[in-house]
C-alpha cells in the first residue's frame, strides 16, 4: 500500500506535465503551425506523464526554436541585439 507522500508526489507530476502541455499549447497559437507544434505538445506531455519527468527542458526548446528560426538576430531592433551591445559597452568601460 502507497503512503500519502507517494500519492502527492503521483499528483504533482500529473499536474506538473499538464501545466507543461498547456504552456506549450498556449505558445502555440503565437506560431506558424499550431497543428503541428499541439500534437508535439500534447506528446510530450504524455511522454511526462509515463516517465513521471520531463525529458526536456520547455525553455531549452523555445530558445533553439527561436534562434534557429530568426535570421535577425543580432540586428539593432532584437533583444539579442540589444543585450550584446550592452555587453559589448560593458566590456568597452571596463565593468565586469
Amino acid at each position: 500500500m502507497r503512503n500519502e507522500a507517494e500519492v502527492l508526489l503521483d499528483v504533482l507530476w500529473a499536474s506538473s506535465a499538464a501545466l507543461a502541455a498547456g504552456v506549450v499549447l498556449a505558445t502555440t497559437t503565437y506560431f506558424q503551425y499550431v497543428g503541428l507544434l499541439g500534437i508535439l505538445a500534447v506528446f510530450a506531455a504524455i511522454l511526462a506523464v509515463l516517465f513521471g519527468r520531463a525529458i526536456a527542458s520547455r525553455m531549452g526548446a523555445f530558445v533553439f526554436w527561436d534562434i534557429s528560426h530568426r535570421t535577425n538576430l543580432l540586428s539593432d531592433g532584437s533583444c539579442f541585439g540589444v543585450i550584446l551591445r550592452l555587453k559589448i559597452l560593458r566590456v568597452k568601460d571596463g565593468a565586469t
